[in-house]
């Protein structure tokens, strides 16, 4: 895959999160504060966990962009990486594997609909990343992922693998509000 393909698709990926994050904010806030079941997740509580979880690799890749090498080659992503973005994305409109959660990216308690604004901020981060890997190589550098200094992500299969995080959870977020009295049917 040629590294502007990946960053196009990425782009549009987050222009589209953008557009669902706003649509949710719009909703009211017994919806958005309300879990469906006591072990499940407020659509709120989706959101702080999806601002932690970007936040881990933005965080990391915002002081790194001055790395970045002029592209070289075309993006290919590294097996494990692609393994677990692949596994992690929904599919069909459906969340297919179950996957446990770290306690640290548990949502806070009492998070308020503060939360969208601030993932509407992580998405602005993102675009921004992408602007300025346009034309550099992606496997300029690695990210530490949330399982520790072990394991760790290029900058390409890091990006990619956010998306699929959140795509996920958008999901959710979806299968939340169809839940809570089928109050909000969205696609």
């Amino acid at each position: 895959m040629k590294n502007a393909e990946l960053l196009q698709e990425l782009a549009k990926q987050n222009q589209e999160l953008l557009e669902f994050t706003n649509e949710v904010r719009t909703w009211p806030d017994d919806l958005l504060l309300t879990r469906p079941r006591q072990e499940a997740w407020s659509i709120v509580e989706c959101f702080d966990h999806m601002n932690k979880a970007t936040e881990l690799y933005l965080d990391q890749i915002e002081p790194k962009l001055r790395e970045l090498k002029a592209e070289k080659r075309d993006y290919k992503k590294a097996l494990f990486a692609g393994i677990c973005t692949k596994q992690l994305a929904p599919k069909e409109g459906q969340i297919k594997s179950k996957m446990k959660t770290m306690k640290i990216f548990y949502p806070k308690e009492g998070v308020g609909k503060e939360a969208l604004e601030q993932f509407k901020t992580n998405l602005d981060r993102f675009k921004i990343i992408l602007i300025q890997a346009e034309n550099k190589d992606l496997r300029s550098f690695k990210v530490t992922t949330a399982l520790g200094p072990i394991l760790k992500f290029y900058l390409g299969d890091a990006l990619d693998f956010i998306h699929a995080h959140n795509r996920r959870h958008m999901q959710q977020i979806k299968n939340t509000s169809v839940s809570l009295n089928g109050r909000k049917q969205v696609n």
